[in-house]
């Protein structure tokens, strides 16, 4: 992604920034084919965290693939606990990512590391 690009998602999702330099944010950092996932995540995200008036004290420490599945680690910048249904809202999008291809974003089965079509040009 470019600055400008990076500068507008992070105005639309501070916890998405990674440097003060906007050069990639958490998002460049996580698999490709998790992206649109991922925009979708902090779309919803955004949308509970207003509701609970909490917007602006969410961050997230970390964003990965581990064992195939996305894990996104979060927390409020007071330590208080995080709401269920913002909890419930990334666990549902953590085992939805268990079906889409990390590499292009295709449909996979849940026990396939990737994708028919990635797993044969590797």
């Amino acid at each position: 992604m470019n600055i400008e690009t990076n500068k507008e998602l992070i105005i639309e999702y501070p916890w998405l920034q990674v440097d003060d330099d906007f050069e990639y944010t958490l998002l460049d950092l996580c698999p490709q084919g998790w992206r649109n996932l991922i925009l979708d995540l902090c779309d919803s995200l955004k949308h509970k965290l207003i509701g609970h008036d909490i917007f602006d004290k969410y961050h997230v420490a970390e964003a990965k693939e581990k064992y195939c599945v996305l894990r996104w680690y979060d927390y409020l910048d007071d330590f208080e606990s995080m709401p269920n249904d913002v909890v419930d809202l990334v666990m549902d999008f953590e085992e939805k990512s268990k079906h889409i291809c990390m590499l292009c974003g295709n449909a996979k089965l849940p026990n396939q590391d990737v994708c028919s079509l990635c797993h044969n040009q590797l």
